[in-house]
């Protein structure tokens, strides 16, 4: 008996959205129809500005294209040389403290006091 109202349950649940994918395809189809005119007359209308947002697009885009066929290969030479430098310094680290603070105590040792 249960699983007869879930069947129902479910079958309702089914013709109801079958019901409403219907509906909404026929009201778009429709709606579609109503405002075809002003999306053809906008389509006129707007479509010098589509021409002209094209040609600039490819003038930036040829513009654009050999500053980025040079820049991309310096980019990584240069964060590659960035990465072993880095590597290689990194270890020298503790030695840059020692002079720090050696040059800190001669830079106090050597200077004239005030008094």
């Amino acid at each position: 008996m249960i699983g007869l109202f879930v069947v129902l349950v479910v079958g309702g649940a089914l013709l109801f959205g079958g019901i409403a994918l219907v509906a909404s395809i026929l009201f778009r189809v429709l709606f579609g129809l109503i405002l075809l005119p002003f999306r053809l007359i906008g389509l006129v209308l707007f479509l010098p500005l589509l021409i002209v947002r094209g040609l600039v697009g490819a003038l930036f885009g040829l513009v654009m294209a050999p500053i980025a066929l040079v820049g991309v290969p310096l980019l990584l030479a240069g964060s590659i040389a960035m990465i072993v430098l880095f590597a290689v310094m990194t270890p020298l680290l503790p030695l840059l403290a020692i002079i720090g603070i050696i040059w800190l105590l001669a830079k106090t040792a050597s200077r004239p006091r005030l008094i």
